[in-house]
């Protein structure tokens, strides 16, 4: 991207934070932190903005570069470190009301920013390819809090209020089936060689310098398994790529998983405690498949995903 390109996209980009389109279309789940620094950028002289978000472009390529010319290495060490069979049955998919008929589609996830552990369309910039991930939830009170951002506390009543106070109509189906290559995060070695591998990535030391002038954190880099794990739970994963257009850790971790041919990230919500799964539909093995569970009706258009009829539901 064109020095001129970049500039004219960021101007604007604040002018639609400024009318305020920017909240409409990407309301969801800001926090409070997120929203002092959107208001903050806005606040700053053009040039500011515009050198943050040159910063931020830099940084993300200068460790990019790095972590490509080990690329297959950290494929290699993902997928030697997946469960090799995983059976689940009982778990629970959140979707709106409208696409109630096709429950097993993943086109949501690529939506915007799309997820934690996928990329979506908002932030590709001609640089960055989406992909599609379905997330699924190991019962209902998770899937709807993942669904609405809320975090579950020890008033369950008032929990539940909070979500269904979105007053968006929503259809929840339980689903079963078996996969293959998933990949526990909360495993105790299934990071080791990931971390292994990241731990000799370095910033340059333009980019500490630039930090600096800029008044920013430059941040350490991760070295340990239990900082790979905050940066993957990060509550905070949005800001860069709603304000940058620039993929998360946990998004940029996700499209290592993906490309490795990992069939479900299995992790811990950070709503609510309970297990959910992102599953890439388009790694799916010919053994594996989710369907639903129970009796449903006749306009369901895919009752069972698997390796032949993914593409319909991308």
């Amino acid at each position: 991207m064109s020095k001129k390109s970049a500039k004219n996209k960021l101007i604007h980009k604040k002018r639609s934070i400024k009318k305020g389109r920017y909240k409409v279309k990407r309301r969801e789940k800001l926090s409070a932190k997120q929203k002092s620094e959107i208001e903050d950028l806005i606040n700053a002289p053009r040039s500011t903005h515009y050198k943050r978000e040159r910063f931020a472009y830099d940084e993300y390529h200068d460790l990019e570069y790095q972590r490509l010319t080990i690329s297959e290495g950290l494929k290699k060490t993902l997928i030697e470190q997946s469960i090799n069979e995983y059976h689940f049955t009982d778990w629970v998919r959140c979707v709106p009301y409208q696409y109630s008929d096709d429950p097993l589609s993943s086109r949501g996830s690529v939506c915007s920013i799309g997820g934690r552990f996928n990329i979506g369309e908002d932030i590709q910039d001609g640089q960055f390819t989406a992909f599609n991930a379905l997330y699924i939830a190991e019962d209902q009170i998770t899937a709807l809090l993942e669904k609405f951002g809320v975090t579950k506390s020890a008033d369950l009543e008032k929990t539940m209020e909070a979500c269904f106070s979105k007053k968006v109509n929503t259809t929840t189906i339980h689903v079963k089936g078996v996969l293959h290559n998933v990949l526990d995060l909360d495993s105790k070695s299934a990071l080791n060689g990931f971390v292994k591998l990241i731990s000799g990535i370095k910033k340059s030391s333009e980019i500490h310098n630039r930090a600096k002038a800029l008044g920013l954190e430059s941040g350490g880099m991760i070295n340990t398994v239990k900082g790979l794990r905050e940066s993957l739970y990060d509550p905070e994963w949005r800001f860069n790529p709603q304000i940058y257009d620039l993929p998360a850790n946990p998004q940029i971790f996700g499209q290592y998983a993906y490309r490795a041919g990992i069939e479900a990230i299995l992790y811990t919500s950070v709503k609510g405690g309970k297990k959910c799964m992102a599953i890439y539909p388009k790694n799916l093995s010919e053994k594996s498949y989710i369907e639903i569970s129970g009796p449903f009706p006749k306009t369901i258009k895919i009752s069972k995903l698997d390796s032949t009829n993914y593409r319909e539901t991308l």
